[in-house]
């Protein structure tokens, strides 16, 4: 019945562990605990799915003895005990550790797993010698031997593994990224450099991915030789998921961008005009227009020192951000310092840069330049759209064109 005939132990002592397993005056829990603390000491998955054939073969006797005196025991009632017998045990060999964990009190479990968290990071960060680690620095104070410790070190990890399922594989992964990031902070790999961050496209996409890849290679060859696995095999396997680890990261981000950006654009307020109607929302191509409208009114100004005059400036239509922004604040402060050769000037109310103030705004075509700016304290910079009402007339214009 998916066991093993193979005998793993003393028959006497598989009838004794069966009959205790199926005694029901002794609690369930109680029951579980101790059958799966004896599996849980055989090491070898072999053995220990054979000392359970022998312990299911025992219970399964004594079922059919305790039915046989019992004349309420119905046959169909004794052959579904049988099948839940035999899947208990079934998965109590699979994973004696887990079912133990399950079984224990509520209040041990944090700690529990807690204990395997921190067991297993270590152990992906150090790329498996944790266990080895620990056992040496135990040897130094032990009577026991450094193979004995290194043992015990062994089991308990791989028991942390089975009691974490799939959260123990992503505890060993975060461990293993945590070092890997230590890496690169320190300058120590290849992700990051060769200029690849800078380039564009699907040129920046292969010289990331190769990267990224030299990076998998390096750390998959270190393991194997820490590890006694073929250095040449695990050398590829993590340059192919380095450079495909990338790729996915970098598709991946691309897609939740646009998504974003297209959520951005539908969550926008809708305007009402003076009769109480919803006006429309400007179209993709009203946005361009206002950003070719801005840069050609920069590159027509060029690097004048001389403010253009408002009959110089092109109009075009405005978002409340504009769609046609052509420097960053950063940039336009820079130029500014080094113009006036004086530090950008502080807001006494805020203690923070003044505002970048658009002498002509950017949504009457003002340019985004050097020529058209002038630091504003924010209560100024405010004060002085809400004077012109040019929040109002924005808002307006935002969905109807100009």
């Amino acid at each position: 019945m998916g066991f093993s005939k193979v005998l793993a132990v003393p028959q006497e002592l598989a009838d004794s562990v069966g009959a205790r397993y199926v005694d029901e005056s002794v609690p369930l829990q109680q029951r579980i605990i101790e059958l799966s603390d004896k599996l849980k000491a055989v090491r070898d998955p072999e053995a220990r799915f054979a000392f359970a054939g022998q312990v299911f073969r025992s219970a399964l006797a004594r079922l059919r003895q305790n039915a046989a005196g019992n004349p309420s025991f119905a046959p169909s009632e004794l052959a579904a005990r049988g099948k839940a017998l035999e899947a208990d045990l079934i998965k109590m060999a699979a994973h004696p550790a887990r079912v133990r964990f399950d079984a224990g009190s509520w209040w041990q479990k944090p700690l529990a797993a807690t204990n395997d968290v921190v067991r297993l990071m270590a152990n992906g960060a150090t790329f498996g010698q944790s266990d080895k680690f620990t056992a040496g620095m135990h040897s130094l104070v032990s009577d026991k031997s450094y193979d004995e410790l290194l043992a015990a070190e062994q089991a308990e990890t791989e028991d942390a593994e089975d009691r974490a399922g799939s959260a123990g594989v992503a505890a060993n992964l975060l461990g293993a990224f945590a070092t890997g990031h230590g890496l690169q902070s320190a300058g120590l790999t290849f992700t990051g450099r060769l200029g690849a961050e800078g380039l564009k496209g699907l040129p920046g996409l292969f010289a990331r991915s190769a990267t990224a890849a030299a990076d998998g290679a390096m750390f998959g060859g270190v393991d194997a030789a820490l590890n006694g696995r073929d250095i040449v095999r695990e050398m590829a396997t993590g340059a192919l998921l380095g450079a495909g680890g990338n790729v996915l990261a970098e598709g991946l981000g691309a897609i939740g961008r646009q998504i974003a950006t297209r959520i951005a654009r539908e969550s926008r307020p809708a305007v009402f005009d003076a009769e109480g109607v919803v006006a429309p929302q400007p179209s993709l191509a009203v946005a361009e227009d206002a950003r070719a409208s801005t840069r050609q009114t920069v590159d027509s100004i060029g690097d004048t020192e001389n403010s253009p005059a408002a009959g110089d400036i092109g109009t075009g239509a405005f978002s409340l951000v504009h769609p046609g922004r052509y420097k960053s604040n950063k940039a336009l402060r820079k130029e500014w310092e080094q113009k006036h050769g004086q530090p950008w000037p502080k807001d006494p109310d805020t203690g923070r840069n003044m505002d970048v103030s658009h002498e002509i705004p950017l949504s009457d075509g003002g340019p985004d330049h050097i020529s058209n700016i002038r630091p504003r304290t924010r209560a100024d910079h405010i004060k002085r759209h809400q004077d012109a009402g040019d929040y109002v007339r924005w808002s307006n214009r935002r969905y109807q064109g100009s």
